[in-house]
């Protein structure tokens, strides 16, 4: 390909047929013991770099929302085209269509805040104030609030889509185990002017933060970030 490189990402469409009997002309009786079998029938290259973390299909829009760490990464179902960075973001987690409206809300943990985009544009609606290091989000059709999960804290924010505003936390309890160093060593490593070695990963995981963790063999230099 003229020495261009394929980007990493890869979605991968499943196809499901259900597990019946060669020559059976009806299916069996009880569709609850029948098993899918799935396979991998088409490939989209996407973007390279950054990583993605969770992905959601809105049926209406046949559309794939992929999170990155830059924003928000969508694939059109129907024609395979790639919008790289649909909407800005930073340290963006989970995405989620919001039924019965024309928004998306994402998960951004490097703000700790929970951002309302349209779903045409990408345009950014509202920035709401979340907690520690939001990570997934999920709709309630009952209240019709999104409930936004809190890495940290042990907590979830409810937040009022109408009303574009946080309107209550309920605390759960609990923290996520923590291995800093595994996270800080998975990061490339760039050279700068002069030799120097300058850590590419997001603020919470440079050297000086994380030193004292890492495994011998695998801690940092502490030379100073440029």
């Amino acid at each position: 390909m003229s020495g261009r490189k394929i980007g990493l990402f890869t979605v991968a469409f499943v196809a499901v047929a259900l597990a019946a009997p060669a020559g059976a002309k009806e299916p069996k009786a009880k569709a609850s013991t029948e098993t899918p079998a799935y396979k991998v029938v088409d490939k989209i290259a996407g973007a390279d770099g950054g990583g993605w973390d969770l992905s959601n299909v809105d049926p209406k829009t046949r559309r794939l929302y992929v999170s990155r760490p830059h924003g928000i990464m969508v694939v059109d179902l129907d024609t395979g085209k790639v919008t790289d960075k649909f909407a800005d973001g930073d340290g963006v987690h989970g995405i989620l269509p919001i039924p019965g409206t024309h928004m998306l809300i994402s998960a951004n943990e490097d703000t700790n805040a929970a951002v309302l985009f349209d779903e045409g544009t990408g345009k950014v609606v509202a920035t709401i104030p979340a907690g520690k290091h939001p990570d997934s989000a999920t709709f309630d059709p009952k209240t019709g609030l999104v409930v936004v999960i809190n890495q940290d804290g042990g907590d979830a924010t409810l937040i009022d889509v109408k009303m574009r505003a946080a309107v209550s936390t309920i605390p759960i309890g609990g923290q996520r185990r923590r291995r800093p160093w595994a996270r800080l060593c998975q990061h490339r490593r760039r050279r700068q002017g002069g030799g120097q070695e300058r850590n590419s990963g997001p603020r919470h995981c440079r050297p000086e933060s994380f030193a004292a963790h890492c495994p011998s063999g695998l801690r940092p230099s502490l030379r100073p970030r440029l």
